[in-house]
């Protein structure tokens, strides 16, 4: 994944998010992007977080590899609540840390996006989020400008 950088951009709001429980619950609204290796690999899943909130005790990084996938959990921005906002993730930079922290550098060259998914994450919790306007894009020549629907 080398090249002209990569970037995903979309529009986001965050209209409620609640906590139910005062121990063991997470709220995450964001973006996933899943990464998969030519060599048959497990895949990258970029985890993307525009809000976060959680009662887990203990939690500080939630970058972990199990038996299905290298997963790496980036917040890459807080957004207020119910306010539409422009979101732009610099995705070559968010992979490169990503293969670093996983080792993962000398199959670099080898992996190709699968699938980008906007999500709303709950559990023991409840939060409800729009979307609008997802542009992934590869190159360097592009100018972002999100619309925000009413």
């Amino acid at each position: 994944m080398t090249g002209p950088p990569l970037s995903l951009d979309f529009d986001a709001c965050v209209a409620a998010s609640t906590l139910a429980t005062p121990v063991g619950g997470w709220v995450l609204v964001g973006a996933n992007v899943w990464v998969v290796s030519e060599a048959g690999e497990k895949p990258l899943v970029l985890d993307l977080m525009v809000h976060h909130r959680t009662s887990m005790l203990g939690i500080r990084d939630g970058s972990h590899e199990d038996h299905r996938a290298y997963h790496h959990q980036i917040a890459v921005a807080d957004l207020p609540p119910d306010r539409w906002s422009h979101v732009s993730i610099d995705l070559s930079r968010e992979l490169r840390g990503a293969a670093e922290r996983f080792g993962l550098e000398a199959t670099w060259r080898q992996r190709t996006i699968r699938q980008v998914e906007l999500v709303v994450e709950v559990h023991r919790a409840g939060a409800a989020a729009r979307f609008a306007g997802l542009v992934l894009h590869h190159g360097s020549g592009y100018a972002s400008g999100g619309t925000q629907p009413n």
